[in-house]
């Protein structure tokens, strides 16, 4: 596999552990001195880092924040930027938990995502997770609210989406933001 990266960038890419199904890739070759500070950590669309100096480029779905850890490459599926402008994750493994525990969500993942970086309401969540709210006139089931349960901070995540015609219960949690 060729990557373009920045010169400084080389040393810090050497020590992720790069895998593709199960099989450790054998080296990183090819080098860039062009661009700034950024795109030092950029592979394929891919940012090494837990934040982005351009989160444009995440928002659009050019640039994926996929964090330094080993493995977070590869988990990462896609990122949407919170009305706080921070980054939240959605991975392979949160996808499976959600659709597997609502089957009706597959195919729903544009929804989800929209609904955090464009939020009808933001409420209180249990501990120091947030929810978003979104109402969607059509959705795969009927007109509903999708609910998602993030976190945000250094590595911002989805932990849950729902869909529910009744969020009541769910707004009396205590209104943070609202459009």
């Amino acid at each position: 596999m060729v990557f373009l990266m920045h010169l400084r960038a080389r040393k810090m890419a050497l020590e992720f552990r790069f895998e593709f199904d199960g099989k450790r890739a054998a080296g990183i070759s090819g080098v860039s001195a062009i661009g700034g500070r950024e795109e030092a950590y950029i592979l394929l669309g891919v940012t090494l880092r837990e934040n982005t100096e351009r989160p444009e480029t995440a928002a659009v779905g050019s640039n994926t924040l996929a964090g330094p850890q080993e493995g977070s490459i590869l988990d990462t599926m896609r990122v949407a930027i919170s009305k706080n402008g921070l980054p939240i994750r959605l991975t392979h493994k949160q996808w499976a938990h959600i659709v597997d525990s609502h089957d009706y969500m597959a195919g729903n993942m544009d929804l989800v995502m929209e609904s955090v970086e464009d939020p009808d309401y933001i409420v209180r969540g249990w501990t120091d997770e947030l929810v978003a709210l979104k109402y969607y006139e059509r959705t795969s089931i009927s007109d509903k609210h999708m609910i998602v349960v993030y976190k945000e901070g250094d590595s911002g995540f989805i932990i849950t989406a729902f869909m529910t015609s009744k969020p009541d219960k769910i707004m009396r949690r205590g209104t943070i933001w609202q459009r």
